[in-house]
């Protein structure tokens, strides 16, 4: 297996995460909103540096994985916060 997949299967297992965490339920229109921007796709950088840098140091990237997510969501709440105050 290449990098470019290896990499590829690492920001799967941070989508099905996200897809987990963000599952749309009641009240739907509050989750569906709440859940466009980050379902919306993206390469994952910034969860696949947090899983990338536990295996560095001799961790389990599988158990970074809901940091590596949060991290995510995080990013996307700073992008559309900051388009709301612009």
């Amino acid at each position: 297996m290449n990098v470019k997949a290896k990499l590829a299967k690492k920001a799967k297992d941070v989508e099905i995460t996200l897809n987990n965490y963000l599952k749309i339920r009641e009240p739907k229109k509050l989750y569906e909103a709440m859940a466009h921007i980050p379902l919306a796709g993206g390469k994952r950088l910034r969860p696949l540096m947090a899983q990338l840098t536990c295996e560095m140091v001799g961790g389990n990237g599988k158990v970074a994985i809901p940091f590596a997510a949060s991290l995510e969501v995080i990013h996307n709440f700073t992008l559309v916060h900051d388009d709301v105050m612009d």
